[in-house]
């Protein structure tokens, strides 16, 4: 058993040994079909606008799988998010809240050099930066949400939905030194369907006709900073 211990540990160090991990983190934008609207009252004529699930961050760890002769990387990460919106509607103050919880996989490829011989960190070697920096990054994964709606009287609807995301995005990698790159990056996850049932509550609506679905399909924008840490030598 010692044996074995010592063996597995010995592998766990040589992994990390040569390893990047990664911080990530993004401002988030939305545009959801069904949870996008604007609603006139009728007593005021003023005009109320419901953007959900509302803007907001996220932070995420990664850890960086390279292949061999080629300059595509992949990110296994974990990262977790948080979204806000109040609004008024029928009269009513009302405060909304989604948190979210993401596993996913990303892809970088460096199309202007995919052939290349970089042996990451990309700095050290020689060649243009933009040819050696620029990459399109892919994703996919799975993301867990709760939502959270509360009324004036404290009274809070509470759902949670897991869904399936793919995205898209571009990214640049800025070299500061051997241990530490900086990476600008947008990218866009799109979400074919959530559910959020409490958006077809009568607490919302009061007797009228829900105007909001609780099920649309979601854009999330993220614009954010990818902090890479490499701990080889």
């Amino acid at each position: 058993m010692k044996k074995q211990i010592l063996l597995f540990s010995l592998l766990l160090a040589s992994v990390f040994v040569h390893a990047q991990i990664g911080i990530n983190a993004s401002y988030l934008n939305k545009y959801s079909n069904s949870w996008t609207r604007d609603f006139t009252i009728i007593t005021t004529n003023d005009t109320r606008s419901l953007g959900l699930p509302g803007t907001g961050w996220e932070l995420g760890l990664d850890y960086r799988l390279k292949m061999k002769n080629i300059r595509i990387e992949f990110y296994p990460s974990l990262g977790f998010s948080r979204q806000k919106q109040d609004f008024q509607l029928n009269g009513l103050s009302l405060s909304t809240q989604t948190r979210g919880l993401h596993l996913g996989l990303n892809g970088r490829i460096y199309p202007l050099d995919l052939e290349g011989d970089c042996d990451c960190p990309t700095w050290r070697k020689e060649g243009p930066t933009l040819e050696k920096g620029l990459f399109v990054q892919l994703s996919t994964g799975f993301s867990f949400y709760g939502f959270e709606m509360t009324f004036p009287d404290d009274n809070i609807l509470v759902d949670n939905d897991a869904q399936i995301f793919f995205g898209g995005g571009l990214g640049f990698d800025i070299g500061i030194n051997d241990r530490l790159t900086i990476t600008p990056q947008a990218m866009i996850h799109y979400y074919p369907q959530l559910n959020w049932d409490a958006l077809e509550s009568e607490l919302l609506w009061k007797e009228r006709e829900p105007e909001v679905d609780a099920t649309s399909d979601l854009l999330q924008y993220q614009f954010g900073i990818h902090l890479g840490f490499h701990l080889g030598n």
